[in-house]
């Protein structure tokens, strides 16, 4: 089955890149490059289960009779009903997809805002009126936290970027 937080992340992933600007996709360009080193293809094959919709007989038959040229004809039609089938395949699977798609995504933002003043890149844009929270700290590695602070594990789990003592 195809997993809730992948589908999301495809569909973000359409979405933002449909608003994007030129200067955002320089940024992310950039990042990515990034990513992949510190993130790199993790391949495996592995099983899954996948859903199919599949029609089967309903037990319902459907007649109809006509005469063509002085001969009965009857044409009978099957019910049928949908029904979800499900089949276990092989899949290659990248471990690292999720680690590396987050680290673009918070790259790029970090340096929008350090270039433009905001996360979109928007050379038009005002700066970001949204305060920082902790989600704008939230990290992967220390390279996403800038100068003067690393990535650190958080009470209640995840890791956080802090200021080097």
């Amino acid at each position: 089955m195809l997993n809730i937080k992948k589908l999301a992340l495809i569909f973000l992933a359409v979405l933002a890149s449909g608003c994007a600007t030129k200067e955002f996709d320089q940024v992310k360009s950039a990042c990515e490059s990034a990513a992949w080193q510190a993130y790199p293809a993790s391949l495996s094959r592995e099983m899954v289960t996948v859903s199919r919709i599949v029609s089967v007989p309903d037990g319902n038959v459907s007649c109809s009779s006509n005469i063509f040229l002085g001969s009965l004809r009857t044409n009978c039609t099957q019910g049928v009903r949908y029904e979800t089938a499900y089949d276990n395949v092989i899949q290659t699977v990248d471990a690292n997809a999720q680690a590396r798609n987050a680290y673009i995504g918070s790259c790029a933002r970090r340096q929008c805002t350090a270039r433009y003043g905001n996360a979109e890149c928007d050379p038009n844009g005002s700066p970001s009126s949204e305060p920082q929270t902790p989600r704008a700290l939230l990290c992967l590695v220390d390279a996403d936290c800038g100068s003067g602070k690393s990535c650190r594990s958080r009470i209640g789990g995840g890791t956080i970027c802090r200021q080097i003592d």
